[in-house]
C-alpha cells in the first residue's frame, strides 16, 4: 500500500468536520495509508515541501489558501496534489471538479484521474488562482481587522471604506507587444480566463489553456468605480465596458515603491518591476472529472 500526506489547516471554516482520526478512517477504508497532519498555514507550505520526497500524492485540506501553499511546494516535481476543499470558496477544487461533500472529496482523491494545469507566477512566487494588485489587497487586510462581522460582511465594509479613500495606483505594463500607463485601483491576473464580476471571479472553463487573463478598472472617480463595482455584485457587469482586458502568457508591472500583492487572498509585499507569466502545465492534480489528456487514475498509479 503507498502512502499520502494530509495536511490539514486548523484554521479552515470546516475543518472541523475533519478531525485526523476521521480522515485517516476515510482513507483506511479505501485501501490508503494516509498520515495526517494538522496545521497552521505557515506550517504546511514547508511541510508539503518535505513531504513531496517520501510520498505518493499530498493532499491539501483546507481553502484555496492551503491549496496555493500546497501547490507551490508541489509546481514541476512531478508529485500529484490531492484537495479536500474546506474552505469557505473553494474555487480551484469547483473548477476541477471536485465534490464539496468530505467523503466524496476523499473517494476523488482516491480513485480521480490526474490531470496536469497550469499555474501563474510573479517574481517566483506561484498561484492557482489569482492574483490582484491595488483596492483588493488592501480590502483583505482591512477585513482581517473586522473579523467579528463575519468575512463577508468584514469585506462589504471594508471595500466601502477603501472605495471612497483610495485613489489608484499608476502602473506601467508591459504587454506581449505593447506597452500601457494606467491609474488604476485594481489590477487582477487570473491564471486562466475566469468569467469575471469585478471582484467576484466565477468558474474557469479551462484551466490548461497557458494563458494569464488580465483585468483593469479604469481610472475613473470613486463614485464611478463605486457604480461598476455595484454592477459587477448583481451580475450586470460589461467587460467591454466597464473593464481593460488581455490575454497574455507574460508581462511585466512597474510602479514606483514597493507594492502590495493578493497571491490567491494571501497578502505579499513585492518590489517592482513584477514579472508575471503562466507556467503550462506545471502542476499535476487529482480531478473528479475526466478529460481527454487525462492521466491514469490515481488508484491505478499508486499500485506497487
Amino acid at each position: 500500500m503507498r502512502r499520502m500526506a494530509v495536511f490539514v489547516n486548523r484554521g479552515a471554516s470546516k475543518g472541523k468536520g475533519a478531525d485526523q482520526l476521521r480522515l485517516i478512517s476515510l482513507f483506511a477504508d479505501r485501501g490508503v495509508n494516509a498520515s495526517v497532519s494538522v496545521l497552521s498555514g505557515k506550517e504546511i507550505a514547508k511541510e508539503a515541501q518535505r513531504a513531496a520526497s517520501s510520498v505518493d500524492v499530498v493532499v491539501a485540506a483546507g481553502g484555496d489558501g492551503t491549496v496555493s501553499s500546497v501547490a507551490e511546494a508541489l509546481a514541476e516535481t512531478g508529485v500529484p496534489m490531492g484537495i479536500l476543499p474546506l474552505g469557505t470558496l473553494n474555487h480551484f477544487a469547483a473548477d476541477l471538479g471536485i465534490p464539496a461533500d468530505l467523503e466524496d472529496a476523499t473517494e476523488v482523491v482516491c480513485s480521480g484521474t490526474v490531470r496536469e494545469v497550469d499555474l501563474g507566477e510573479v517574481n517566483g512566487h506561484f498561484f492557482i488562482n489569482n492574483s490582484a494588485i491595488g483596492l483588493y489587497p488592501l480590502a483583505i487586510k482591512e477585513r482581517r481587522k473586522r473579523r467579528f462581522l463575519g468575512k463577508w460582511t468584514a469585506m462589504a465594509v471594508s471595500l466601502t471604506k477603501l472605495l471612497w479613500h483610495f485613489p489608484g495606483i499608476g502602473l506601467r505594463i508591459a504587454f506581449e507587444q505593447e506597452e500601457v500607463h494606467r491609474q488604476t485601483p485594481l489590477v487582477f491576473i487570473g491564471n486562466n480566463r475566469f468569467e469575471m464580476k469585478l471582484l467576484v471571479p466565477r468558474r474557469r472553463q479551462r484551466l490548461d489553456e497557458g494563458r494569464l487573463f488580465v483585468c483593469l478598472t479604469p481610472g475613473i472617480s470613486r463614485l464611478g468605480l463605486l457604480l461598476i463595482s455595484a454592477r459587477a455584485v448583481l451580475g450586470y457587469l460589461d467587460e467591454e465596458r466597464d473593464v481593460e482586458t488581455r490575454s497574455v502568457a507574460a508581462l511585466r508591472i512597474d510602479a514606483r515603491g514597493s507594492l502590495e500583492i493578493a497571491n490567491d487572498g494571501e497578502v505579499k509585499r513585492l518590489s517592482p518591476p513584477l514579472f508575471y507569466r503562466i507556467r503550462p502545465r506545471a502542476l499535476r492534480v487529482i480531478t473528479g472529472e475526466r478529460h481527454e489528456d487525462d492521466c491514469p487514475s490515481v488508484r491505478s498509479s499508486l499500485r506497487p
